[in-house]
């Protein structure tokens, strides 16, 4: 009686993990420095920027950074909670290019953005890391070391460096969580 018992319990517990197993399957997405941003965002045809893996990656994905990335745009995303590690193999460095491209938004106009940057429009987003280093270079752009400036009028804020590494909403709550082996090293902007 207890081996039968054993051997249900142990069939539940197998049965339990296969819907979660394939929901982390469906959605994870893959980056790679070898990959194409026109590719799927697979494990066999990864994308080659973090900005396309996270534009393209749903809410509550985990993207996988499978070797050392140099990034010149930032990848900014809204409303999604996402999770940035490294693949096998890792932990992978990704690291400010020399060429890092300005942004513009609404309050903002023109400014030298984050790495990563998190925003919401609905109440809620959130980036956890793991086992990944963001490096950046000790690079920066713009003279002034201040916060950009907000409102009307402030077209253009690239007299400022860039905001930080990581960055979030100014205006509503967005979670920034640095989990085990995260590291943010040789700052160049305002912060980490």
């Amino acid at each position: 009686m207890k081996k039968l018992f054993a051997m249900m319990l142990a069939l539940v517990m197998v049965l339990a993990a296969v819907p979660n197993v394939a929901l982390a399957e469906s959605t994870a997405v893959y980056v790679s420095s070898t990959g194409e941003d026109t590719n799927a965002g697979t494990l066999d045809q990864p994308y080659a920027t973090l900005k396309k893996a996270v534009e393209a990656a749903e809410d509550n994905a985990v993207i996988y950074v499978m070797s050392n990335l140099s990034v010149n745009e930032s990848a900014r995303f809204w409303d999604k909670h996402l999770t940035i590690t490294s693949y096998i193999g890792g932990p992978y460095t990704v690291s400010r290019g020399d060429s890092f491209a300005t942004v513009s938004d609404q309050a903002r106009g023109t400014y030298y953005p984050a790495m990563v940057e998190v925003q919401t429009t609905k109440g809620s987003a959130s980036l956890t890391l793991g086992n990944i280093v963001f490096d950046d270079a000790g690079k920066h752009a713009g003279s002034v070391f201040a916060q950009a400036i907000s409102g009307e009028g402030h077209d253009d804020n690239t007299v400022y460096v860039q905001d930080a590494i990581i960055a979030s909403n100014a205006t509503q709550a967005c979670t920034i969580t640095l989990g085990e082996g995260a590291i943010l090293r040789n700052y160049g902007g305002m912060s980490a």
